[in-house]
């Protein structure tokens, strides 16, 4: 009995020591793990963390729950030296599980939450961050493969977290403080091949949404979800925008989405992205100086996607509308575009192929336009600072640079058809007073199968309206590759008003234009970079109006070139044709026109005759700027009549053109035919003396025949008279003659040169003593100019008003046997 007893009393004593062994080890186990392992937490953490973060620790709360295997920090935060919190938050649980970590021989945690953490990052003006001495003193990696420890997060989840960003490297700091960001894991692994979904959420202030759901894998690595920002403010970046391109932003709000699905299983990238889509709403930036404003109404990208292993990139859609703005091009001209519209569907990319195809560009609204600015504008000196369009295209001009790096394989492009709805565009050119203003409206029509990098053929059909009444259209084929090479184009325009040009021909041509219309018809041909051309322009009732007083006016007499070209019914016909090699270095096509147009012009003013004649059929080259006559008469000479019978044509033909009418003499050849005149009709009237008395009285020196050697008689009987001193019958010579040297007339003490001198000798000595007095000269001159007179005007085709008679002038030494004319 007593070995039971005391056998019964020692499994007592056993139990007792167990439990009290058991209560002590649980309660040392409680004492460590609720009170002492916290203090030496905090005590560590406030040691070993600031030599490596290089900054104050501050821990206010440590928890451990050894029951759970909890751990619970509050109150954490890391300040610099001037008391800035680097990063903090108000509380971190981790819950580890032992049996579970051992069953899966892998760190399991059942939920890591962190609460309302904070993290400030800082691009410091040196460009360093914040952040980089934390990577100071830390030791390289050993080269070679590593292994990612094997852990299992049933849970994570971080609420409400702040991340303060301050960009201090730009002109203009920019901050921003990015709040609440919620991220929540579910079943995170590194183990093989497990997938864990995901969901992270994050707004700015301003509104801006960012949501990132999917599932994750990190052994391998790979993803697959779907990216969503929404209401971004594009406000709050403009510090960047302004810096890279000139211009602040000051609305906007930019949406985006995208499926998405990343793999990198074996070693090389793989990245799909699927129904993207972007939307920018009322977009507006500018520039301080106002010369560069760009506005978006609506910008939408619809079913975008890209492969980055098979390389390519669609997209279904793009559309933009109501686009405007303007773009300082240079000092002397600005792009202006308002409300313009623009949609691009079917856009494929294949960088393996080679290709980029568009299946239809359509623009619409606007208008687009040009400005040009006068130079009298513009400051003498540059400024020195680069202007905000400079800096902008400068931008576009990287990107541009960097893009065609990014492609490197050249692309063929494929447009299958520009499509243009009601577009419009204009022309601004504030060099001139008032603005000249071109507006080209409702174009309409298409451009089908621009391809690069082959030998098709794009067709062209283009219809529209000047200034919205003057309609024009372009057709015709063109290789968008090589247009030099082949193309065929054909551009009519009918009916311009020529009046919004106005102000260009009252500064360049001295008078404003009243009234008038322009016809174009262009015809372009180039094969193998062989160019044959017809350039047609009809100007319709053109007129100028009053005198500008322009200092640029040109000093030619335009009203007169004008004149010369316009027929009666008030039209100007112009034929232009073109040819020559593209590939000549010298051929320039647009110098070549504008010369042959200004040879036009410069002939209708230097040799305007010339052209007059040249208007008519069967003018020829004849010299319509005088009439000749035969010496001593007012007998036109041979052909002055046909030169007259054309002037008159052509006179009838350019009704505002007026004629200018100056007789003109020769001081010799007249005066010797006027005083050989006179002599004859003294030798008549000696021959009527002789008749008998009947036939004297009916016999006038006009109507008498006279026979030679009747005249060759009383020429001889006539001189006699002279050296018999019978100064009636001839009186001398004036004093001073421009006959040349004068032959001594003989006197009845010199009776042998009778018997000296010929017939015609004889003759030639009366003539220069026959006297032409001045007044005779000046009928001569006013009878010619009276009868060209009369004989334009019998033909009926000129009036009056338009022929004006010069008054007469002898000629001082030099004249002609002519009429003079003028064209004014």
């Amino acid at each position: 009995m007593a070995t039971k007893l005391q056998v019964e009393a020692y499994r007592q004593w056993l139990r007792s020591k167990w439990t009290i062994t058991m209560t002590a080890l649980v309660l040392a186990y409680t004492l460590i793990g609720f009170f002492l392992l916290p203090v030496i937490i905090k005590w560590q953490m406030r040691k070993q963390i600031p030599p490596l973060a290089h900054r104050a620790v501050h821990v206010q709360q440590v928890r451990v729950n050894p029951y759970v295997l909890s751990l619970t920090i509050r109150g954490f935060s890391l300040t610099e030296t001037n008391g800035a919190v680097f990063a903090s938050f108000d509380e971190f649980f981790v819950n580890f599980q032992l049996w579970s970590s051992l069953f899966k021989r892998a760190f399991v945690f059942r939920e890591i939450h962190l609460k309302n953490p904070l993290g400030s990052v800082i691009w410091e003006p040196n460009g360093t961050f914040n952040f980089s001495n934390l990577l100071t003193g830390s030791k390289p990696t050993s080269p070679g493969k590593s292994e990612l420890p094997r852990i299992v997060i049933g849970a994570l989840n971080i609420e409400n977290g702040t991340v303060a960003f301050a960009d201090l490297t730009r002109k203009q700091p920019f901050q921003q403080r990015y709040e609440p960001i919620n991220i929540h894991l579910t079943n995170l692994s590194t183990l093989p091949e497990r997938d864990a979904p995901y969901s992270i959420v994050a707004t700015t202030p301003a509104g801006g949404t960012f949501e990132w759901t999917g599932d994750v894998s990190v052994n391998p690595l790979h993803s697959a979800g779907t990216f969503k920002l929404s209401g971004l403010t594009l406000k709050t970046y403009s510090t960047y925008a302004q810096e890279f391109t000139g211009l602040a932003v000051t609305d906007g709000q930019l949406a985006w989405q995208a499926d998405y699905r990343f793999d990198y299983r074996t070693g090389t990238l793989d990245l799909d992205v699927q129904n993207a889509g972007v939307e920018l709403a009322n977009f507006h930036a500018g520039s301080d100086d106002k010369a560069t404003t760009i506005g978006i109404g609506r910008l939408v990208v619809k079913q975008a996607a890209a492969s980055v292993t098979k390389e390519t990139a669609s997209v279904g859609r793009v559309e933009l509308s109501n686009l405007t703005g303007n773009v300082q091009l240079s000092p002397q001209a600005r792009a202006a575009v308002d409300k313009l519209s623009v949609s691009v569907t079917g856009i494929a990319g294949d960088r393996q192929a080679g290709t980029l195809s568009v299946d239809e560009v359509n623009i619409g609204g606007g208008p687009a336009g040009l400005t040009v600015v006068g130079t009298t504008q513009q400051p003498k000196e540059p400024p020195a600072a680069a202007t905000s369009s400079q800096s902008l295209f400068a931008f576009a001009a990287d990107s541009f640079h960097k893009l065609i790096t990014l492609i490197a394989k050249p692309l063929a492009v494929q447009v299958q058809t520009v499509q243009f709805d009601n577009a419009s565009t204009r022309f601004t050119d504030e060099s001139v007073a008032p603005p000249a203003v071109v507006n080209v409206e409702q174009i309409n029509g298409r451009v089908a199968g621009l391809v690069w990098g082959t030998n098709a053929i794009a067709t062209v059909d283009l219809k529209g309206k000047v200034d919205g009444f003057a309609p024009f259209t372009i057709a015709g084929r063109l290789n968008p590759a090589e247009a030099l090479a082949s193309l065929d184009l054909t551009f009519l325009l009918k009916d311009d008003a020529l009046k919004p040009l106005s102000a260009y021909a009252a500064k360049y041509a001295g008078y404003a234009v009243e009234q008038g219309t322009v016809s174009l018809d262009l015809q372009y041909h180039v094969t193998e970079r062989a160019l044959k051309a017809e350039n047609k322009l009809r100007v319709d009732q053109f007129r100028f109006g009053a005198a500008s007083g322009s200092p640029d006016a040109t000093k030619l007499p335009v009203k007169l070139a004008v004149a010369l070209l316009q027929d009666r019914h008030g039209v100007i016909n112009l034929a232009v044709p073109l040819s020559g090699r593209l590939d000549d270095p010298q051929f320039h096509v647009g110098k070549v026109i504008f010369q042959v147009f200004m040879n036009i012009l410069v002939k209708a003013v230097t040799k305007p005759f010339s052209l007059l004649a040249s208007l008519v059929p069967g003018g020829g080259n004849a010299d319509l700027s005088y009439i000749a006559f035969v010496p001593g008469s007012t007998d036109f000479a041979e052909g002055e009549v046909k030169k007259l019978d054309t002037l008159a044509t052509a006179l009838y033909e350019r009704p505002a053109l007026s004629l200018e009418i100056a007789g003109s003499a020769d001081p010799v050849k007249d005066r010797q035919a006027l005083a050989k005149a006179k002599l004859l009709t003294q030798v008549k009237e000696r021959r009527i003396a002789e008749l008998p008395a009947k036939e004297r009285a009916t016999t006038t020196p006009e109507s008498l025949i006279l026979d030679p050697v009747d005249y060759e008689r009383l020429i001889r009987e006539i001189y006699a008279a002279s050296l018999a001193g019978n100064k009636a019958a001839l009186p001398p010579p004036p004093v001073k003659q421009n006959f040349g040297p004068v032959h001594p007339v003989a006197t009845a003490a010199q009776p042998a040169s009778l018997t000296a001198l010929t017939f015609a000798e004889m003759e030639a000595k009366l003539i220069e003593a026959v006297p032409v007095s001045d007044a005779e000269l000046r009928a001569l001159i006013q009878n010619r100019a009276a009868k060209v007179q009369a004989y334009l005007l019998q033909a009926g085709k000129v009036e009056p008003s338009r022929l004006a008679v010069a008054a007469v002038k002898l000629p001082a030494e030099k004249g002609q046997c002519r009429v003079e004319l003028g064209l004014k």
